[in-house]
């Protein structure tokens, strides 16, 4: 989704965002229901933990050679990427983007866990957002998304730059 501001190159040379610690397992990918089923029908090795609301992939010991013994990394990365391809859940495929709520507003942020976007400037941040993709804007896309997908909306996490609001309507007036 954005391959212009972020290369497949700069993907493989980090895979952070792929590899958790326990103080990061917040930032796990949430994935549909049904999506986790598509991809367990065509990747049976892959397991799968059923929450309320959303499936998450079972992690399991991350294998680059971090300090903390207690790291993990998504069962579905290899030395040359996701191997998910157009199964890849829209979390995982909007990441450095992150899809928050905060006192009802729906907000884009970046994540600061991707280290070559979180040193880009925010205008060209903004740019890719603005710019369309299919038809509508990566933003209207995103929010589109929340909108079907209100349970993948993550709750805001302090240090996450904010990109984009759209603010709650009530009654046709804004929520502030």
């Amino acid at each position: 989704m954005i391959r212009d501001i972020l290369s497949p190159a700069d993907c493989a040379e980090c895979r952070q965002c792929c590899c958790f610690d326990r103080s990061e397992f917040w930032e796990t990918p949430r994935i549909e229901t049904e999506a986790a089923e598509n991809i367990h029908q065509k990747r049976q090795d892959l397991r799968f933990t059923p929450l309320p609301d959303h499936d998450c992939l079972v992690l399991c010991p991350c294998e680059k050679d971090y300090s903390d013994p207690e790291t993990f990394s998504c069962p579905a990365l290899s030395e040359q990427g996701c191997t998910l391809g157009e199964e890849k859940p829209f979390e995982c495929a909007l990441f450095p983007f992150r899809l928050m709520e905060l006192d009802g507003n729906t907000l884009i942020c970046i994540s600061p866990m991707c280290p070559v976007m979180f040193s880009k400037p925010l205008d060209m941040l903004m740019d890719e957002l603005d710019r369309p993709h299919g038809g509508i804007t990566l933003a209207e896309q995103i929010f589109a998304y929340g909108d079907r997908h209100p349970d993948m909306i993550r709750n805001y996490e302090q240090g996450c730059p904010v990109l984009k609001v759209r603010i709650k309507i009530e009654n046709n007036h804004p929520v502030l």
